[in-house]
C-alpha cells in the first residue's frame, strides 16, 4: 500500500510563518512502523500548484490513499487537495484528520 500525506499550505496565515506538520509526522511514523509505504509533502515548501505537485507524486509513487488535515481555518485548502487528488486519480481514497474533520 502506498500512502501520500500532504500538509496544506498555511504560511499565508501568519506572515510567512507556518507550524511544523507534527500531526502528519506522527501518522507517517505509525504507518511506517506497520510496513506501509509513506510519502509526505509539505505544501509550504512547494512553489508549484497543488494539482501539479500532487499529480507528480501520485503518479510517481502509485498512491492509493492520500491523507491530509489541518484546522478548520484551512478547510478550503484541504478541499483543494482532495479535489485535485480525485481529479488526478478518481479511485484514490482520501483521509482527512485534524480539527478540520469536525466540521
Amino acid at each position: 500500500m502506498n500512502v501520500l500525506l500532504v500538509m496544506p499550505k498555511t504560511g499565508y496565515l501568519w506572515d510567512e510563518w507556518s507550524t511544523p506538520p507534527i500531526g502528519i509526522a506522527y501518522v507517517s511514523s505509525y504507518l511506517k512502523a506497520n510496513q506501509i509505504n509513506v510519502y509526505t509533502i509539505n505544501m509550504n515548501l512547494e512553489d508549484n500548484s497543488v494539482y501539479d505537485v500532487l499529480e507528480k507524486n501520485i503518479k510517481k509513487y502509485d498512491i492509493e490513499i492520500l491523507g491530509t488535515g489541518e484546522l478548520v481555518v484551512n478547510y478550503e485548502k484541504i478541499q483543494e487537495i482532495a479535489r485535485a487528488a480525485k481529479a488526478i486519480k478518481p479511485e484514490i481514497k482520501i483521509w482527512i484528520g485534524g480539527g478540520a474533520c469536525y466540521q
